[in-house]
């Protein structure tokens, strides 16, 4: 049975933040904003129950300081070659920081 999760986080920042985002084989899109913050949300579908909740796999790994954070998705689903080992699973991830000011 198809299982969709989801999670998200805010992080208050000073100035413009430094933000890393390592998602292999995921789907990352990143976008400015005007809040002095750094957002993120997570989705994963899956079509087999076998993977670990998002609140508690370890490899993904949130990470926050005063101005930076660093959001890796540690596990891979496919080969270097590009070959599809888990072709069922699908993660998207949504990133908005506070834009440069100039």
């Amino acid at each position: 049975m198809p299982s969709i999760e989801e999670k998200s986080e805010s992080f208050v920042v000073k100035g413009t933040p430094k933000v890393i985002v390592e998602a292999r084989n995921c789907v990352v899109s990143v976008s400015g904003w005007d809040k002095s913050e750094v957002s993120y949300s997570m989705v994963r579908i899956s079509r087999n129950n076998q993977k670990k909740p998002l609140d508690t796999d370890s490899a993904i790994s949130v990470k926050a300081g005063d101005s930076d954070v660093s959001i890796k998705i540690l596990a891979e689903t496919s080969s270097p070659g590009g070959i599809d080992f888990d072709g069922a699973t699908k993660t998207r991830i949504e990133v908005l920081f506070q834009k440069s000011r100039t």
